[in-house]
């Protein structure tokens, strides 16, 4: 396994894992609003983690995963994870975020480091 950290716009994390001929990638973004179908739930009491699922066929991913946080007095996005068969290059990557945050935050990238 191969494990990677990706720094973007400064504060972004993408991290990025590599095993099997899978990549996989875990992107923090932040909105303080959920536009999604909710797929599945984890609660504990007044606070749960909810995810939906998407085709990942725009970025020519396996799946996008959105992840949420919910609680009695609001709901929002908190990160975004993202399969691909094989693996990826740097390009990918940031390919990979700047749709992540353009979707999710409304933004556009600025930089990269790793």
């Amino acid at each position: 396994m191969i494990v990677k950290e990706y720094i973007f716009d400064r504060h972004k994390r993408v991290i990025v894992v590599f095993e099997n001929n899978v990549t996989f990638l875990s992107i923090d973004v932040y909105s303080n609003e959920w536009s999604y179908p909710i797929d599945y739930e984890m609660r504990d009491k007044d606070v749960s983690i909810i995810y939906h699922t998407i085709n990942g066929e725009e970025l020519g991913a396996k799946w996008i995963e959105i992840v949420g946080l919910k609680t009695t007095d609001r709901i929002e996005t908190i990160n975004v994870r993202v399969l691909y068969d094989g693996s990826i290059d740097e390009d990918k990557i940031r390919e990979t975020y700047c749709w992540t945050l353009e979707k999710i935050e409304k933004k556009h990238c600025i930089s990269i480091r790793e």
